[in-house]
């Protein structure tokens, strides 16, 4: 029920704190004690402490970014848009794309491609056996063996849109860490990254049928505008801007686009 009182997570009872305490108080003291009579075992328990601490800290930014994502999308979900990836949103409704917290419009997608960057990663291992000789000596040798293993550093969609002051966009599809080849979290990074590209070459081919600013398409101006060659688009493209139909930004802009495919 909306009026029911939200339940707090385990850990933010006070009784679970009481009890946490009151476990962990026997272990610290046999701790403190252990350290004093045996004074280098201060080292082994200062790495394992670390070794915790990073771990226990790498959990809370995890947490942490996992509440930043479920947030931003609470967010937008009320602006009428819907979460595609992390940091990429959109509303189909009023043809818009945020990408980055940066909105964009339909049309000023221009292209896109998918960026995979790998490394090779080398490993020697060795090892010393030893025979002993009839003499009483050891015959020593040493085995060795290389591995070869290849990861992913880098997975992302390199956007290309109409803004002059940033018209390139790398959208990161990769966690932390390199990611092995063939690995579960690298299949599904690729995954990301190939449904972020389908959904964008979708909105890309739409734009190629007409280049308007708004986003609409009409009938009359896809029909003329993507038939016959080049030379005859453009002049339905002129037949087009001395109705009125297209503006003189839209007109130049395509007109311009035919030009260089002539080319």
């Amino acid at each position: 029920m909306a009026n029911e009182k939200e339940k707090k997570p385990i850990y933010k009872k006070w009784w679970f704190i009481v009890l946490s305490i009151i476990l962990l108080f026997p272990i610290l003291i046999f701790e403190i004690a252990f350290i004093i009579v045996v004074p280098t075992a201060l080292i082994p328990e200062s790495v394992l402490g670390l070794i915790v601490y990073y771990f226990i800290r790498k959990a809370n930014r995890k947490k942490k970014r996992k509440e930043q994502i479920r947030k931003k999308e609470s967010f937008f979900l009320k602006q009428g848009y819907r979460r595609v990836y992390d940091n990429l949103y959109i509303n189909e409704e009023n043809q818009k794309i945020n990408i980055l917290d940066k909105e964009y419009g339909f049309s000023q997608i221009i292209e896109c491609e998918l960026i995979e960057n790998n490394k090779i990663v080398n490993s020697s291992y060795g090892n010393t056996m030893g025979k002993v000789k009839n003499n009483g000596g050891i015959n020593r040798g040493i085995y060795t063996f290389s591995t070869q293993t290849t990861y992913c550093n880098e997975i992302y969609v390199n956007i290309t849109v109409e803004d002059f002051n940033n018209p390139n966009i790398k959208l990161d599809v990769k966690d932390e860490g390199n990611l092995r080849i063939g690995g579960k979290k690298y299949k599904e990074a690729l995954k990301n990254a190939d449904n972020i590209v389908s959904l964008l070459k979708v909105i890309i081919s739409k734009n190629n049928e007409k280049y308007i600013e708004n986003g609409t398409i009409t009938k009359i101006e896809h029909r003329y505008i993507t038939e016959e060659t080049p030379q005859n688009q453009i002049k339905k493209l002129s037949e087009l801007y001395k109705d009125g139909i297209l503006t003189e930004y839209e007109y130049s802009v395509k007109k311009q686009e035919l030009l260089d495919k002539i080319k």
